[in-house]
């Protein structure tokens, strides 16, 4: 039993670690993914409206993604994709 005890605590540690540091791993790609969509904007020369035109999405969403980092459809992310390669924005 004691071993059990051990081995749960332990457990409890790395899994409460894992998802600790999975929450800031997420923060910081919402923040990231802000900055680019702002970025993409801006070297464009693109108002929101502009950019939602593109995408296909409303303004509220292109609002959303700047403003709260919303999580982009499958779509949407791959048309963010094509054109921050275009606009040559890095992953990084």
């Amino acid at each position: 039993m004691a071993q059990l005890l051990t081995f749960d605590h332990k457990w409890f540690r790395l899994s409460h670690y894992v998802r600790r540091n999975s929450a800031q791993c997420i923060r910081r790609i919402v923040e990231r993914l802000k900055e680019k969509v702002k970025e993409l904007r801006k070297r464009k020369g693109w108002t929101q409206e502009d950019l939602a035109r593109e995408i296909g999405v409303t303004l509220s969403t292109v609002q959303r993604w700047e403003k709260q980092g919303a999580n982009p459809t499958r779509l949407a992310r791959r048309e963010l994709v094509r054109l921050f390669q275009e606009a040559e924005i890095s992953d990084e």
